[in-house]
């Protein structure tokens, strides 16, 4: 019936009807297009003043860490007066990088950032903060190598000992009369001498290297020096009272070695042998890692906070 009505009207009508449907159509068409560029205009302008400084800021930030730390390994590695000039000014490099960011943030005092920051300054601090300690491991290689200074403090000392013990031993021999059982028990003097000194040969070896070849090495020989002196005792009623004594200081320095050489081992198997490399392992590298995921969380709060500010 509608449709009826309608087509009984006249053309102009019709073209008039026609044209004022378009026209209505129109209207809501640029409506939605100006609220769609509207909204494209408020996100730009939100990702431009907002969110992209922070961004870079933050970016300046990680990119001067990551440079700071590939300094620190260069240093590290090659011990260069050059290499530690880069890696201080490296560091100051993230200093004018965390000052940046906090100017950028500065603007937004919102509780949370603000939170942030100081834990993100605090971060930093402690990643600066290494740089006395790793210049001096470098200054001071025994202090950096934990294994040689234990072995400098607690192993050759004593091995001195008993060479020297082992030297008086020989000494004394030569204040006897020569017979056929004494050259024997000379010899054997000789012998642990010549076995403790490759002891030590094989725990310079295991300092150098640390490999299952100098631990077998030095087994072996550990085991020819207690052979020797299960020998040199056999010969209890013809030791000279030097003998006697060297012998069993010998045994008694010889235990105590054994016993410093397990706790340098465990020392390597802790992974403790440098001190810079477990420092990084332990302590640097996870802060590096902890720095990052904070970078990432200020980065989303404050995009967070930026949508909720636009559309409140």
């Amino acid at each position: 019936m509608n449709f009826r009505r309608l087509s009984d009207l006249p053309v102009r009508q019709k073209v008039w009807g026609a044209f004022g449907i378009l026209l209505v159509l129109m209207v809501v068409l640029s409506a939605i297009s100006w609220r769609s560029l509207s909204q494209v205009s408020d996100d730009l302008t939100l990702v431009v003043e907002k969110l992209q400084p922070t961004m870079l800021a933050s970016q300046d930030l990680s990119q001067s860490l990551a440079q700071a730390s590939s300094a620190l390994g260069l240093y590290l590695l090659e011990g260069e007066e050059s290499n530690r000039a880069i890696y201080r000014e490296s560091l100051e490099t993230v200093d004018l990088a965390m000052s940046h960011l906090e100017q950028v943030l500065s603007e937004h005092p919102d509780a949370s950032l603000q939170a942030s920051m100081q834990n993100l300054h605090s971060l930093v601090e402690r990643f600066k903060s290494y740089e006395k300690t790793m210049i001096g491991l470098v200054d001071d290689p025994v202090s950096n190598f934990a294994g040689l200074s234990f072995a400098g403090q607690y192993l050759n000392p004593v091995s001195q000992q008993m060479l020297q013990l082992s030297g008086e031993m020989i000494m004394s021999e030569f204040e006897e009369d020569v017979s056929q059982s004494r050259r024997e028990l000379l010899n054997e003097i000789h012998e642990l001498r010549y076995a403790w000194a490759n002891v030590m040969n094989g725990v310079r070896g295991y300092i150098a290297f640390r490999g299952e070849r100098a631990l077998n090495e030095i087994g072996l020989y550990m085991q020819e020096t207690d052979e020797r002196i299960k020998k040199i005792a056999a010969f209890k009623d013809e030791l000279t009272f030097e003998q006697e004594e060297g012998l069993a200081g010998f045994i008694e320095l010889k235990q105590q070695f054994v016993s410093s050489f397990a706790k340098l081992r465990a020392i390597e198997e802790a992974g403790k042998w440098r001190t810079d490399i477990q420092l990084i392992r332990d302590e640097i590298g996870p802060l590096l890692n902890q720095l990052d995921g904070e970078l990432d969380t200020l980065v989303e709060q404050q995009r967070s906070l930026a949508v909720a500010t636009s559309t409140s």
